[in-house]
Order: C-alpha cells, then sequence, then structure tokens
C-alpha cells in the first residue's frame, strides 16, 4: 500500500511538473520566436544588403574576367548570375526572387517564386540622362506591391549608398534615379 502511495505521489508529482512547464511555456510564448522590423526599417536593410553585394560584385571574376563594375543587369543577377558554373550568390534568394523585372536566367534557384518580400518589389533602374548603362554607378528601387497601411513608401537607393523614401502612387516604382532626390521630395532615410 505504502509502495502503490508513493507511485501515485510521483505520477501526481510529474504530471503537476509537466503543467507548470507547460504554463509557463505558455507565458512566454513568442520570447524566443524572431521578430519581423517594419517594412520601414527591413527594405532599408535589404537595400544596404544589395548594395554590399554590388561592391562584392566588382571584385569578383565572372565567366573569366574581372568585373567591369557594377552588375546593372537586374537584381536577380546578383545571385543568379554564375562564377565557374556556380550562381554567384552575393543577395538572399528572396531578394533573387523579388526582383520585379528579372533579366537574368533564374532556374539555379530550385523552387523559384517570383514573389515580394513583405509586400515590396525590388529592382534595377537607371540614372536619369544615361544612354547606356555606366557600370560605374548603379541605382535600384523598392516599391509596395499593392498599397497597405504599413507599406506604403518607394525607396531608392544609388551606388553612394544614401537611401530615399517616398510615397507614390501605386505602380512599378520609378523607372531612373533621380539626380538630386531631395530637390525632387524625397527624404533622406536614416
Amino acid at each position: 500500500m505504502k509502495k502503490q502511495l508513493l507511485q501515485t505521489a510521483g505520477i501526481v508529482g510529474i504530471i503537476a511538473s509537466l503543467f507548470g512547464i507547460g504554463l509557463l511555456a505558455n507565458q512566454m510564448n513568442g520570447c524566443f520566436e524572431p521578430t519581423q522590423a517594419p517594412p520601414s526599417r527591413q527594405i532599408p536593410f535589404s537595400l544596404r544588403a544589395i548594395r554590399s553585394a554590388q561592391e562584392d560584385f566588382r571584385t569578383r571574376t565572372v565567366d573569366g574576367e574581372k568585373a567591369k563594375g557594377y552588375w546593372r543587369g537586374d537584381i536577380a543577377g546578383l545571385y543568379t548570375l554564375k562564377v565557374e558554373g556556380q550562381p554567384i550568390r552575393l543577395v538572399e534568394v528572396a531578394v533573387a526572387q523579388a526582383d520585379y523585372d528579372p533579366k537574368t536566367d533564374h532556374s539555379s534557384i530550385v523552387g523559384y517564386q517570383h514573389l515580394p518580400i513583405r509586400n515590396y518589389w525590388f529592382r534595377a533602374i537607371r540614372l536619369r540622362g544615361e544612354s547606356t548603362p555606366n557600370l560605374e554607378r548603379y541605382a535600384v528601387c523598392a516599391f509596395p506591391a499593392e498599397v497597405r497601411e504599413y507599406s506604403k513608401s518607394t525607396y531608392i537607393m544609388s551606388n553612394d549608398g544614401v537611401i530615399y523614401s517616398k510615397e507614390l502612387p501605386p505602380g512599378e516604382g520609378v523607372s531612373d534615379y533621380a539626380v538630386d532626390p531631395v530637390k525632387e521630395n524625397w527624404k533622406k532615410v536614416d
């Protein structure tokens, strides 16, 4: 009888401990999960990653030749261009997939899906006044796939790394980088 009572007490103790752990876990739910930054912080972060990829690209050897400057074709190419038969992978796959107008072959991305990141598309844009791409400069635009309460701003950045934002009507962002963004009412993003 005493042995049976001790076994029952042990089982009750284990159940109580598990219940207490369950309550604690419920209280801590989400404490260790990564949080998502709002687009106003995440998109500039992605633009800075593109800048870093562009700087890295300039030092690479592509198809047996040293790169002659920045990559101007598209954003996806910063992932999909091949070096010694392998994708260059200078940006995250999600950034490559969020290229609004990819021009490079994206077959190297397994399970490729053309999707915006946090409701934003990215695209390489020309610099105003260019007739041919100047490989010593580049510009990029990030714009909302659809206007929502939390994603209204369009962002632009050139090779100087300064990011600007402006609320624009829905569409395809901008097609060229302003000569002086501040004079065209773009606001500098910190």
